[in-house]
């Protein structure tokens, strides 16, 4: 099989193991919750004269608020960096050696014209998982 297809299909597994993770392990009921209710508080904060004593107990909800959320958003993340991380490892001793992928005709900063593994697979990874997010989104 072509190193390019090899990538994809490897980004598309990895798009759908995070999701599936993601789904898993996140209550999104108490995301959104949690969401709304910082955006209530945003809301006030912008209302409040700073300094008062309203405001800092506002400023500390919303503080506590932002925590809880990414104490549940970075969740998945503790089922998938390991994955990941042997994922990469294994990506880059098959592709080390592979020449570029694409080769484009114009450069661009930083990264030239040549599109190596990991820039291909971090392409294809974003492109499928916002993908797989909005169709999720269609059937929930």
């Amino acid at each position: 099989m072509h190193p390019v297809i090899e990538i994809l299909v490897i980004s598309f597994l990895a798009a759908t193991f995070s999701r599936l993770v993601y789904i898993k392990t996140v209550d999104r009921k108490k995301l959104e919750e949690l969401k709304r209710k910082a955006k209530e508080i945003r809301e006030k904060l912008k209302k409040v004269k700073r300094g008062t004593k309203t405001y800092a107990e506002l400023s500390e909800k919303q503080l506590d608020l932002s925590l809880q959320l990414s104490k549940l958003e970075l969740l998945p993340s503790l089922f998938t960096f390991i994955p990941f991380l042997l994922l990469f490892l294994f990506m880059k001793s098959r592709y080390q050696n592979v020449p570029a992928f694409i080769v484009l005709p114009f450069s661009l900063p930083v990264i030239g014209n040549d599109v190596g593994w990991l820039l291909t697979y971090l392409i294809s990874y974003m492109i499928f998982s916002s993908v797989m997010r909005r169709v999720e989104r269609w059937f929930s």
